[in-house]
């Protein structure tokens, strides 16, 4: 797979043999004006191969969603973005064997100065079929809802804010699908939620939401599991280098108690953010990421799920300017995390070591190493090392230099490779991801360059309370 920034990723099972494939769209280049789009098919083992597709590529800002809007039962592509010279807004009909097909919609794409968008399937009007609903599209950062009647997709009319980002969810549990919006191009502040009435009417609901700028994300999903969704919202203030993040606790009605996101840390710059119980533990547990702060710059974590309260939990490559999807890709029951985006903090310019597509596998056995570091050490993909790794948990370092992505397989080798530096290393059960330089580790305690690697092993956990989209919401 390309490394890519101003990326997505989507997954579904195109070709319904029971596993995810995957589809990437975004900039190879570091001044973001060479674009690629790929398909691929999922042959198991986490091995893909491409295929060809006529799909147009598109970079950010945008987003890419599968969904079964014409109910043959394979999923469809719904695509925003921007191409090499202007705004697209389309749906393609998936005829099988990866072939997809512009069914001739043109729905209202991003303008040039949007600093984000968001598309996705949901049934808003109640009629069991998948409508669309996009935000940060036109002018003014533009809510926008395509009713789907028989297959045929027509403008509603229905009247939102502007916002950068739309998260369907069914607060009151009523059946129908509520909408909140937040993020703005601009330092103006946007955080509302909606509620569906029924027949497309959708009224702002009073409550306790603050406002956030640029490129907000809102998610949706039961952390404290009393049966009715829960929501985090993550963005910029609006002022400075100040990011804020909120969990809004559904209290029933239209209540909602704003907490603090205590242990949470906050991000803008198209952040993404997802539930899910990467733990296996009944829990929905938070990944978010995207840039958080200039001394610290862009995050990819998740945050653990402690009975209501959060604690750290496993740490991905930082990346921003791209997104990243968590989802079962090998089909081991546990949710494994493909990630594009750049470490940098630039908006226009990314260095080229710097934006990497890197794919997490939520797997037993011996540690294993990020597909990108093969390429670089000039080893075949696919052969494994047994020799034993130096590792440690280091803050991203930036600029030249040999990144591996490691996790510790057995507390074993963490304690054995630790003393081997000389650092100290306390492992936990769900093992450490982070990035490390080998100019950290002596000689003695590396792996030979002539040993073999294959894809990042991960500890994560199963995929669990997606609101919004098949794919990611």
């Amino acid at each position: 797979m390309p490394n890519m920034w101003q990326s997505m990723v989507a997954t579904a099972d195109i070709d319904k043999d029971g596993d995810l494939d995957v589809f990437l769209s975004g900039s190879t280049s570091p001044d973001g004006k060479t674009l690629a789009v790929k398909l691929y098919r999922n042959d198991g083992n986490m091995t893909f191969t491409e295929r060809p597709t006529t799909i147009p590529a598109v970079a950010l800002a945008g987003w890419a969603s599968f969904g079964d809007y014409d109910k043959d039962g394979d999923p469809d592509l719904l695509l925003i973005g921007r191409t090499a010279t202007s705004g697209l807004g389309k749906i393609f009909r998936n005829d099988g064997n990866f072939t997809f097909t512009d069914i001739g919609v043109s729905l209202m794409s991003p303008e040039a100065s949007a600093w984000a968008a968001s598309a996705f399937w949901t049934d808003l009007d109640n009629d069991n079929d998948l409508d669309v609903l996009l935000a940060g599209v036109g002018t003014g950062d533009q809510v926008v809802i395509y009713t789907n009647t028989n297959g045929n997709f027509a403008k509603a009319i229905v009247s939102f804010e502007s916002a950068l980002m739309a998260s369907p969810g069914d607060y009151d549990k009523d059946g129908l699908m509520d909408v909140f919006i937040c993020g703005r191009s601009s330092s103006s502040l946007s955080g509302k939620l909606y509620h569906n009435a029924g027949g497309l009417n959708f009224t702002a609901v009073s409550s306790s939401f603050e406002g956030y700028a640029s490129s907000a994300w809102g998610a949706w999903g039961d952390y404290d599991k009393d049966g009715d969704v829960d929501l985090y919202v993550t963005g910029w203030t609006g002022s400075g280098d100040n990011r804020k993040s909120h969990l809004y606790r559904n209290d029933g009605g239209t209540t909602f108690a704003k907490l603090p996101a205590t242990n949470i840390e906050a991000a803008d710059r198209t952040c993404y953010a997802q539930w899910v119980d990467y733990d296996k533990d009944g829990s929905l547990d938070l990944f978010v990421t995207g840039f958080h702060r200039d001394a610290v710059g862009p995050i990819s974590k998740f945050f653990k799920n402690t009975g209501g309260s959060f604690s750290a939990g496993p740490v991905l490559r930082p990346t921003n300017h791209g997104y990243a999807t968590v989802a079962d890709l090998d089909k081991d029951g546990d949710v494994d995390v493909l990630s594009t985006g750049t470490s940098d903090d630039m908006n226009i310019q990314s260095t080229t070591s710097n934006f990497k597509t890197v794919l997490y596998r939520n797997g037993e056995g011996a540690v294993e190493v990020a597909e990108e570091v093969q390429h670089a050490h000039g080893r075949e993909p696919g052969t494994r090392t047994g020799a034993p790794w130096c590792f440690n948990r280091l803050p991203t370092v930036y600029g030249e230099r040999i990144l591996t992505t490691l996790v510790a397989s057995m507390e074993r080798l963490l304690v054995q490779n630790s003393r081997a530096c000389g650092l100290s290393i306390h492992p936990t059960p769900l093992r450490m991801m982070q990035e490390i330089s080998n100019s950290q580790c002596p000689e003695t305690a590396r792996p030979s360059r002539a040993a073999g690697a294959t894809v990042l092993a991960a500890r994560l956990g199963p995929e669990a309370g997606k609101v919004n989209a098949p794919d990611s919401a």
